[in-house]
């Protein structure tokens, strides 16, 4: 299609910014396996269709199915992602040399990453999919009595065998990436079921460093010539139809735009006229949402959501420490009412922030579920940390337009709306070294604002590390809360 001219300003904040709005379901959540009661209806009639074949050969063919669907996915979405950072690269040299960026020169870069969480969409709901379907064959496979135990002692080691097999032809970022997530399922499986029998993944957990760099240069050349498919079609297609359609999820950012141009072609530039933006009370409008786009010059604060995390948390904490720095972390109630650890305490080290109550693409939702990821979400979160929270993240950032009955919600709890404008992309992408450029490089591009990492992935742990270590040589990393008061001219409390 031909792509939709818009503004610098817009189509960077459209780049840049906080909007994941690429699923209902989330691929950087860790997956765990559920009980038959809890699994998708569909997939359990899936399951029950795919187990009515009489020939066990024909089962294990059909379910490594929806493992080829899988790695389909996962190369369409790392294509885009390489696009993605090779289209940065163009416009951070540009800036570097101190090119001012002209309109349209975004346009492709914003279509890529669209189209890169489009990607991940359909990857995902096939994902859990999978996942359901591979929960359910380990549970009958360990049933003795169960009709379909035989059929699934013949599909589980197949699905070792395609992933050894995956391995051997180079796919080694689709397999560590699906690998974990079988692992995780393996994981609780064997916690509720003593002496269960499961196939390991654990040549494919915790690579090294040098196994990841071979992962991803590997995964670069393969993705590159890959031939095209329906699922680049469909791409497009949805890209097409969702650009026009959440272009209004945009309004308060709109205000920014020449605030922003601003930012972009001298990030440094200490000359800010005030506006009402700086007022930032909770509030459904502009005012209640905070980008980071207007910070101080040369300052940033550091956001880790989708935790607690029972391992992970506590290796974003040690970086906190090790480098003498503030983070403030949004958490899913879920997850804060299961690992209380963290949230419990109160630190010099970190703000403690809600990130809905079980990370629901929030526009999709009725009244009942908006209820639920935000008002008892905030209530249950002060169960535990003792304090309700002033500071709310939308999963994907998505808060529908000004005046949403999402905003009208987060302001009536007396909350601000944080987004961001550095994405890292780390929910994505394995390799902590590309993980640290694609970041450097947007940074260095905007000069000031809010990164997010995640706090439930091994790799953000070293990614975040070397960004805050990148930040201390040439910038300042502040609480984010702090720079809020900056910006507002006054102070703001978080727990």
């Amino acid at each position: 299609m031909r792509i939709i001219k818009i503004s610098l300003a817009f189509a960077l904040l459209f780049t840049f910014s906080c909007q994941s709005w690429k699923k209902q379901d989330d691929v950087r959540t860790t997956a765990s396996t559920q009980s038959e009661e809890e699994i998708a209806p569909e997939n359990v009639q899936t399951f029950e269709r795919l187990m009515a074949n009489p020939d066990d050969s024909e089962k294990s063919r059909n379910f490594a199915k929806f493992l080829d669907r899988q790695k389909n996915f996962f190369d369409a979405g790392e294509q885009l992602m390489f696009e993605f950072d090779e289209k940065l690269d163009v416009l951070y040299k540009k800036t570097q040399k101190g090119e001012q960026l002209a309109d349209g020169d975004t346009d492709e870069l914003e279509k890529t990453r669209f189209q890169n969480y489009i990607a991940w969409e359909f990857s995902d709901r096939n994902l859990h999919e999978m996942l359901d379907l591979y929960s359910l064959a380990l549970k009958h496979a360990n049933t003795e009595g169960s009709p379909y135990q035989k059929s699934c002692k013949w599909i589980i080691p197949n699905v070792k065998k395609w992933v050894d097999e995956a391995w051997k032809k180079g796919d080694k970022s689709a397999v560590i990436t699906l690998a974990s997530h079988l692992n995780d399922v393996n994981v609780k499986f064997q916690a509720e079921q003593v002496n269960a029998i499961t196939p390991s993944f654990k040549a494919y957990i915790n690579p090294s460093q040098a196994m990841l760099t071979e992962a991803y240069n590997r995964s670069k050349w393969l993705v590159n010539n890959r031939p095209k498919t329906h699922l680049d079609s469909l791409i497009e297609k949805r890209w097409s139809e969702d650009f026009t359609n959440r272009q209004k999820d945009f309004e308060d950012f709109r205000i920014q735009q020449k605030d922003l141009k601003d930012t972009l072609i001298n990030p440094r530039n200490d000359f800010r006229t005030p506006q009402a933006l700086d007022v930032l009370e909770p509030s459904a409008d502009g005012k209640g949402t905070v980008t980071g786009n207007r910070f101080p010059p040369g300052k940033w604060a550091m956001t880790f959501d989708d935790g607690p995390h029972p391992t992970y948390t506590q290796g974003m904490v040690n970086n906190l420490k090790n480098n003498g720095i503030h983070g403030t972390f949004f958490w899913q109630t879920q997850n804060v009412v299961q690992y209380t650890t963290f949230p419990k305490q109160k630190s010099d080290l970190y703000s403690r922030a809600c990130h809905s109550y079980t990370h629901a693409n929030l526009p999709k939702l009725g009244a009942v579920g908006l209820d639920k990821e935000i008002n008892q979400a905030v209530n249950d979160f002060a169960k535990v940390v003792g304090e309700k929270p002033t500071l709310y993240r939308c999963p994907y950032g998505a808060c529908g337009s000004n005046g949403s009955v999402i905003r009208q919600m987060i302001a009536k709890q007396n909350m601000l709306q944080i987004s961001w404008n550095v994405d890292t992309l780390d929910w994505q992408d394995k390799n902590p070294d590309s993980i640290f450029d694609r970041t450097k490089k947007q940074i260095d591009t905007l000069g000031r604002g809010i990164i997010l990492f995640h706090d439930v992935h091994p790799q953000s742990i070293v990614a975040s590390d070397k960004v805050i270590k990148y930040l201390k040589t040439k910038y300042t990393i502040a609480p984010l809360n702090k720079l809020i008061e900056e910006s507002r001219g006054k102070p703001y409390y978080t727990p």
